[in-house]
Formats: structure tokens, sequence, C-alpha cells
């Protein structure tokens, strides 16, 4: 969304709270009748919400003489704790606080609207194979990519790979260029696409085995589960992800509390939790080994006899961490991945 979309939800936002009939006029909504100044409001983009975005908004928004609203879609814990320590106007696709002058109130809604994720039934989620073309294209959002290469760069066949460009291009999130073989695909918004496919990675993660194993510290402790997992008969590979694999990338990410690893093969729990030496828990556990197809391996890296998942599948499951994931997920966003 841009800030013309933006004023036009914030408009019926506060349409909708009764405090008057707003409408929206390009970046400003105005309210009806209004005899005035005091009756506009002015809509300053933040992109996707993070808190370097919503820093350069609230910058922008000081020099404005009218009463503005910061809008992102969707700010994370810091960007709200920056905006309400600066008593912001803001609005969000789960927040809106705004205190009008004409009418004198403060609207202040949580989960009003969430219309930013909502799609239909039959629309493609960002999950299985099409998360591996979405893993492909954000390794390299500036390419014009071919289907052929998302399909082998993803991992998946090249049906599925054409079903998702095609969906992709229709949700506005890459656009096409040329025709025949010398058909092309870029992305439009990186940001956004990566907003999609943490949204959607949720529902690749399939837990298998939980377990409890002796913390020595996170590099030494996933060479040993890499280890272990390898010398069993079944040479199983790991690949780590979340909290403690942003550590190898980003070292100021605070030390992690729970090993999160990915198996492509199928094992059992014992088989897993018995190559591993590692005792069965489900309260307490320390170690969480989920099962995912090939895809969530794409752009996987090999450093020091530890096989780590991409930067952006490190993003969305450190933000499902309940252990201050989410704070962690936007450093490493911001440290290293950059959009």
């Amino acid at each position: 969304m841009n800030a013309e979309a933006y004023a036009i939800e914030l408009a019926r936002r506060l349409t909708q709270a009764e405090a008057g009939r707003f409408r929206a006029q390009g970046e400003m909504v105005t309210l009806d009748d209004a005899v005035d100044d005091t009756g506009r409001i002015q809509v300053v983009d933040a992109g996707s919400g993070r808190i370097e975005q919503v820093i350069q908004a609230l910058r922008r928004a000081q020099a404005l003489p009218s009463l503005y609203v910061i809008a992102g879609r969707r700010f994370s814990q810091r960007a709200l704790a920056e905006l309400n320590a600066a008593e912001a106007n803001y609005m969000d696709d789960r927040h809106l606080r705004v205190r009008l002058l004409v009418p004198n109130m403060l609207i202040r809604l949580q989960d009003e609207s969430k219309r930013p994720e909502e799609r239909q039934a039959k629309t493609l989620r960002l999950s299985g194979a099409a998360g591996g073309v979405a893993l492909a294209l954000l390794s390299d959002p500036t390419r014009d990519w071919k289907v052929a290469d998302l399909a082998a760069q993803g991992l998946v066949s090249l049906g599925a790979a054409q079903n998702t460009v095609v969906s992709l291009e229709a949700e506005g999130l890459l656009e096409r260029f040329g025709l025949g073989p010398a058909t092309r695909r870029r992305v439009t918004d990186a940001g956004a696409l990566l907003d999609q496919y943490a949204r959607d990675a949720t529902a690749d993660r399939k837990v298998v085995a939980r377990g409890f194993l002796l913390n020595n510290g996170a590099e030494e402790t996933m060479r040993t589960v890499s280890q272990r997992l390898a010398s069993e008969g079944q040479s199983i590979q790991a690949w780590f992800t979340g909290v403690a694999a942003a550590q190898m990338v980003a070292p100021h990410v605070t030390a992690a509390r729970t090993f999160e690893v990915w198996i492509t093969a199928h094992h059992s729990t014992d088989v897993i939790l018995g190559a591993l030496g590692a005792m069965p828990a489900d309260d307490g556990a320390n170690l969480v080994v989920m099962q995912g197809r090939k895809a969530v391996t794409v752009g996987s890296e090999h450093r020091d006899g530890v096989h780590r998942v991409s930067v952006f599948r490190m993003y969305a499951d450190a933000l499902v961490d309940p252990a201050r994931g989410e704070e962690q997920a936007e450093y490493l966003r911001e440290t290293i991945i950059g959009f």
C-alpha cells in the first residue's frame, strides 16, 4: 500500500468509528464540513513498518503543518514502542491510534481491521513449494528471473514455479517483461514479498520431535547436533533456523534458549532423539525438530560444520519464537536483510 491507499483505509476506519464522515483526497484525509485545517490529516507512509522506516517517517512528519498519521503495513514491536514514545498517531493492519482535533477525541483500536492480510481461499500462499520460489526471488530481488531458473533454484517443479509467479503477478509482487521464451519476472517490492512469505511460511512448521540437550553455546551445540544426526545410520541432514542460526550471521542477536532445526527426510521421533542422545521433552524442551519439504532449505549455507537455512527463512521462524523472537527477527532484518 502507498500513502493514497492508506488514506482511503484511514478515512474508512475513522468514519466507521463514528468520529465523523471522513473522505480521502490523495494523501490527505478530510472531515466533511470542517471549516479549517484542523479537520485535515496528512498520511505519512512508513513502508512495511520496520523501526528505521518509522523513525524516518516521524522525521518527515515533524515538518508538516497539519495533523498526521504514520501508516505502515505492520509495525514491529520496536516500531510501536517508538511511535508510542513519540505520542504519534499511527495505523497498521492491527492498530489505529489517532488523536483528532475536530472532533476532540482519541480513537484507539486494536485488531480492528486485518484487511491487508485477507486473501481469497484460492489465492496462493507462500508455503511449501511456493515458499521455495519466494526464497529464490528474495535471494536476488533485482534480478530478471526466468521461470525455469526459479524452479531450479527454488527446488520445485516447473509447473509449481509457473503457478507461483502467475499468482505473485496477480498480487502485484512481480512484474513481467518480454514475451514467449524471453519472458522474465522481477520483484516489485522485496519488503512486501518478505512480509507475505513470513506470514505464510508458518504453515511449513510441522514439529516432529522435541527434546532436551545440554547447551554448550550456540555454535558448539549446533555442531554437536549436526554431527550426531549425520553419523547416525540414516545420515540425517539438519538445517538450523530461527534465533540460534541468526547468531551465526548477526552476532549481537540475543543468546538462543531454543534450537530449531529442519529435516527433510521422514524419520520417527525415536530415531531422531536416539541419534541425538536427547531426552524426549515437552515442558523444558530446548530442541525443536521440524520436518518440511526441500524448499525450506532454499538458499541454505554451510559453515563450520553447521547447515543453516537462508536469512529469510531464519527471519520467518524467528518471528514465531515466543522468547523475544519478534525483536530478534527485526534486528536480523535491519542489520542483514536490509528490506
